[in-house]
């Protein structure tokens, strides 16, 4: 709830920004968080490859990166002889002879661009490796390896390594779509068990705008206007029916009033008063 409102707030902002220039003094919106304006035009944002480790993740927008942890406690047991997941929740890892074989669940909206994972583990540095990949699973049950999320790191510690560029787009639809996740085999490491652990797995995405359609809904928006892509996502998402008359009036002034009707529905914001 307070995420939704940040982003709602953060939005709005961006969209102020776009027709002011802040005076100095003035918090803006800068790389997922607020600082002053000043200090936000000496530091132009610069696209990167991908975020930064620590960096705050947004989650609104499309050139912004999304990010989530998937923990020890989300995970599902498949085939072991004994997982433990640590009672905080801070890893899981195999506690008798033999290996774990669990689930990462991954949950992301539909259309989202699945772009890259992190895994964080703590390796025995005896050439124990965490086998692990990524799968997508049809509602027949038929699963299809994406991609290997097996890390090569042999040193004795906690580290991370990930694993990308992917361009997995996200297929949520109930008949036809898949369910996502990571199946990962975490070993005992000699000399004593449980030596090799999970910590947490990343997931990045991108949040992406429906691709345009073949027609075009209203008759003063044609195929190949300027914004046909992203007024036919408004309208098949139901943020908008137009202005009336099978028209969308896109030299229209917006009011204040329509923002709001435009941003509540986007974010689908609902609190309880």
């Amino acid at each position: 709830m307070k995420s939704a409102r940040v982003s709602a707030i953060a939005l709005a902002a961006l969209l102020w920004v776009g027709i002011a220039t802040p005076a100095m003094g003035q918090l803006v919106p800068w790389r997922g968080k607020w600082v002053d304006a000043e200090y936000a035009a000496a530091h132009p944002s610069t696209s990167r490859a991908r975020p930064s480790v620590g960096e705050t993740p947004r989650v609104y927008g499309t050139t912004s990166w999304g990010s989530y942890a998937v923990g020890p406690c989300d995970a599902y047991v498949r085939s072991t002889s004994d997982p433990v997941a640590n009672e905080d929740c801070s890893s899981i890892s195999a506690d008798a002879a033999g290996e774990a074989e669990v689930g990462f669940p991954i949950h992301l909206p539909s259309g989202a661009v699945l772009s890259a994972i992190r895994i964080y583990y703590y390796g025995d540095g005896n050439m124990v490796q965490i086998s692990a990949g990524l799968y997508a699973t049809d509602s027949a049950g038929n699963s299809t390896a994406i991609a290997d999320l097996s890390p090569d790191a042999t040193t004795e510690g906690a580290t991370s390594q990930e694993f990308g560029p992917f361009d997995v787009v996200i297929d949520n639809d109930p008949d036809t779509g898949y369910a996502y996740n990571i199946l990962a085999i975490v070993p005992t490491g000699p000399p004593t068990f449980g030596t090799t652990k999970i910590f947490k797995i990343n997931v990045l995405y991108k949040l992406q705008v429906s691709p345009a359609p073949a027609m075009a809904t209203f008759s003063d928006v044609p195929v190949g206007a300027f914004a046909f892509q992203h007024i036919e996502a408004l309208a098949a998402s139901g943020i908008t029916a137009g202005c009336g008359g099978g028209m969308f009036c896109p030299n229209a002034t917006l009011t204040r009033a329509q923002m709001a009707v435009f941003l509540a529905e986007a974010l689908g914001l609902h609190f309880q008063y």
